[in-house]
């Protein structure tokens, strides 16, 4: 068996894609008990279930092969099939609510992609860019978002940044251009990991804290008649 999409939305209740050594006949399972169990709630998905992304204990959805993104609204035991502008790989995904959040893909044969965000839950998607394959979509707030993007081959992985909510993207510079994973904790500070084990971290500069140079005043005091001194040579 092959398994993808897995999802916790609290330490309790969680789902995860089950599918043949295919990746076929996918069907959704639940846990409410941490992982201790498992039930079948949902199946059979036409195709791979990649990542799944829940903003509530009830709305989820799940991104999957052939440009079709699922809903659920009853915490994964029934799901909604909502249909993007183009057939695409879709990987990435983030919400930022119910209704509005990111998905991302690519097209493997034609070595083309595109993120789309809707604002209605799904019903609608408008094109963001058309960078090829992007996945891991993660925002560290209204406005800071990363993902990672290739450059038409499957598999490479540049980190793009956005510093407006997801409007528009720019290449965020990286020892290697074909990153496999990222989390960033906030817009200072993140990992991502590449082939070969490797694994990076990110720590934005802080800089000096320069406060100034402190008011100094010079005072020339009495210096005789003293007990040491009868007379002072300048």
């Amino acid at each position: 068996s092959s398994y993808g999409g897995v999802y916790f939305i609290n330490e309790n209740m969680g789902i995860i894609c089950k599918g043949n050594s295919s990746y076929t006949n996918v069907s959704v399972l639940k846990t409410t008990n941490g992982g201790a169990s498992w039930n079948q709630v949902y199946g059979s998905f036409n195709n791979w279930v990649t990542y799944s992304f829940f903003t509530s204990s009830t709305t989820g959805y799940s991104t999957c092969s052939s440009g079709k993104v699922y809903k659920t609204t009853n915490a994964g035991d029934t799901w909604t099939t909502l249909s993007l502008p183009k057939p695409l790989w879709t990987s990435g995904i983030y919400f930022f609510d119910d209704n509005t959040g990111f998905v991302g893909g690519g097209d493997f044969s034609t070595g083309s992609g595109s993120m789309y965000k809707t604002t209605n839950g799904g019903s609608t998607w408008t094109d963001i860019t058309d960078l090829y394959g992007i996945a891991k979509i993660l925002f560290v707030s209204s406005q800071i978002g990363f993902a990672l993007s290739g450059n038409g081959t499957a598999g490479s992985g540049i980190l793009i940044k956005s510093t407006n909510g997801g409007s528009t993207w720019a290449e965020f510079p990286t020892p290697i251009n074909n990153l496999n994973g990222l989390h960033f904790l906030n817009e200072n500070f993140g990992f991502a990991v590449g082939p070969q084990g490797s694994i990076f971290k990110y720590a934005a500069p802080t800089g000096i804290n320069d406060g100034g140079i402190p008011d100094m005043n010079f005072t020339l005091n009495q210096n005789y008649p003293n007990p040491f001194n009868p007379s002072t040579v300048i």
